[in-house]
């Protein structure tokens, strides 16, 4: 076999692996007085390609604010900014869902949860100090609270401060800085929390907390990440570190059955957006632009 033979190959091997495959995430341009936050598009077929630019705007009111959580669904791309305390979305021009928020963390969507947004906002550091769990319909802009602290300050004592939000089966799975757990009894201004991860569950922690910021459901496993580092997975009731990753984990974001992304970000000079390959258990950097805990994949 010649060397252009083995080139066409590995070509094809990559387009058909990510067949097109594009990973959106947040960065930033400008100085710090004039920042900008951009929404970005990576196109996984040809790797050689620098980020997409699609959006750019002004960081909002809060200048230590972030672009948090991303998600996409029916073509549209959605995004969390704490900076403005906005969720917005995107297809042609940016458009805001909500605003007037406290923080708003992880997000969560897709087509089949279509037209609803699953959201957290959280009150731990600004605002009224009340943290809730929330889902919108991004059509009519209706918010239908799920579970909140408002009338119960302890409502999150036993889980820790809500990060990362996944829905699946018609259950809200969330991740905490104690744990991971799914809500339940929606109709509750502090609804059933049914823990099923701590610290103690996880062999290398030691006690420690988890600061769970995302979890993913992939076939029959789940998958999270710790903001102190690390990629897991829940199989078969059994909790194993994946691999190892840095101080500043956020989000991850499988792109097929066979691949995943994460966000690693910590201040202009350490953020990475990896993409790990589950059948050679390789991963590599796909870009330094990130500045944004969330990733989502179109």
């Amino acid at each position: 076999m010649d060397f252009w033979v083995l080139c066409f190959l590995a070509l094809h091997f990559t387009v058909s692996e990510f067949s097109g495959a594009k990973v959106v995430f947040g960065g930033s341009s400008g100085s710090w007085f004039k920042k900008k936050w951009r929404i970005l598009s990576l196109n996984l077929q040809d790797l050689s390609e620098e980020p997409e630019t699609l959006l750019e705007y002004s960081v909002g009111q809060n200048s230590d604010g972030s672009l948090m959580g991303f998600c996409a669904m029916q073509g549209l791309i959605f995004w969390a900014d704490s900076s403005s305390d906005c969720l917005y979305s995107f297809a042609e021009k940016r458009k805001e869902i909500l605003c007037d928020l406290n923080e708003p963390q992880g997000i969560y969507c897709s087509n089949e949860t279509f037209p609803h947004l699953y959201f957290i906002d959280s009150g731990q550091h600004y605002g009224t100090g009340v943290t809730s769990i929330n889902v919108v319909d991004v059509s009519t802009k209706e918010v239908t609270t799920l579970s909140s602290n408002k009338n119960n300050s302890t409502c999150f004592d036993n889980t820790g401060e809500p990060r990362g939000i996944f829905f699946r089966n018609n259950k809200v799975y969330v991740a905490s800085d104690w744990s991971l757990w799914t809500l339940g009894n929606f109709s509750r201004s502090c609804g059933d929390q049914n823990k099923y991860l701590g610290p103690g569950d996880i062999p290398d922690l030691d006690g420690e907390p988890i600061i769970a910021e995302s979890l993913v459901i992939q076939e029959s496993d789940i998958w999270f990440t710790r903001f102190y580092g690390g990629v897991y997975r829940i199989s078969d009731n059994k909790v194993m570190k994946y691999a190892e990753t840095k101080y500043g984990t956020f989000d991850i974001a499988f792109v097929n059955d066979t691949h995943f992304v994460v966000s690693c970000i910590m201040d202009d000079k350490d953020t990475h957006l990896r993409i790990f390959d589950m059948q050679t258990k390789e991963n590599r950097t796909l870009t330094t632009s990130i500045q944004s805990a969330g990733v989502t994949v179109l």
